[in-house]
């Protein structure tokens, strides 16, 4: 890989990382979406961000629950259904007058309910090591 081309990809992912840290705390950017895309831009431009971003407290259970497959427990899924269109509809109102975001908006809520929705509801239990804080979308 050429130096232009793995600086680009470094850069890229670490900005998909931040992105994907600021989704843990805001409920309608998604996490793990963001998250998975750095993975994927760090593993052959650079092996050492790419464990780095896996082993991290942080940003490492998102990832080790979605590659395991361990889905969201029904009331985080429902969590984070309410929050999703709550902000969606707060935003909403303040961009009544533009007919296009609002459809931008409404689409991004259907989309993303869709996909948690369809995610794969889990039983908790004390040995998962599923991400515990935030209010992210995964």
């Amino acid at each position: 890989m050429n130096r232009i081309k793995r600086y680009l990809y470094i850069g890229f992912g670490l900005l998909f990382t931040v992105i994907g840290i600021v989704g843990i705390v805001t409920p309608v950017l998604p996490t793990t979406v963001f998250l998975l895309i750095a993975g994927g831009l760090f593993v052959n431009a650079s092996p050492r961000l790419h464990t780095w971003l896996n082993g991290n407290r942080v940003t490492g259970p998102f990832l080790k629950a979605y590659s395991r497959g361990m889905g969201l427990s029904r009331g985080r899924k429902a969590v984070t259904i309410v929050f999703l269109w709550v902000t969606l509809l707060i935003s909403a109102w303040f961009v009544r007058e533009r007919c296009w975001v609002l459809a931008i908006l409404g689409a991004v809520g259907i989309g993303v309910t869709w996909h948690v929705a369809s995610l794969r509801p889990r039983r908790i239990s004390n040995s998962d090591e599923s991400p515990s804080n935030g209010g992210g979308t995964e």
